[in-house]
Parts: C-alpha cells; structure tokens; sequence
C-alpha cells in the first residue's frame, strides 16, 4: 500500500519486488510462523480488494449504526 500519487513506475517495481519475496519458502515459513497467510495480488488487484472490502465494511457499520448511511 502506499499513498495516492506514488508514479506507476515505482508501484510495480514495489509489487515486483514483494511478488518475489513472497515467493521464497524462508519468507512463507517465517510468515506462517507469524499466523500468516503468504498471497500475493498485484496492485491492480488490490485496489479492487480494498474497494470491495471498504464496501461490505461500510454495509456492516451502517446496519449496526456505527455510520450514517449517505
């Protein structure tokens, strides 16, 4: 994740350099170990998670009234 502006540029070699690290069986072993769980979605695809999640959280907050419906 990182702040909106960030040039493309530096985002996919960011998500390049994660993709990769996430890849290593030390790196998934030491996360595991950690109670979590390794995955990897590009930035395209997070976004679209966040988006997602935002929505049924919103959904969530607003039925238990925590938020005011817009």
């Amino acid at each position: 994740m990182t702040r909106k502006g960030v040039p493309a540029e530096a985002v996919n070699g960011m998500a390049a350099a994660l993709e990769k690290a996430l890849a290593r069986d030390d790196v998934k072993a030491r996360l595991l170990k950690l109670g979590l769980y390794p995955g990897y979605q590009g930035p395209e695809e997070f976004a679209a998670q966040i988006k997602k999640d935002q929505g049924s959280f919103k959904a969530v907050l607003t039925k238990l009234g925590a938020i005011k419906a817009k």
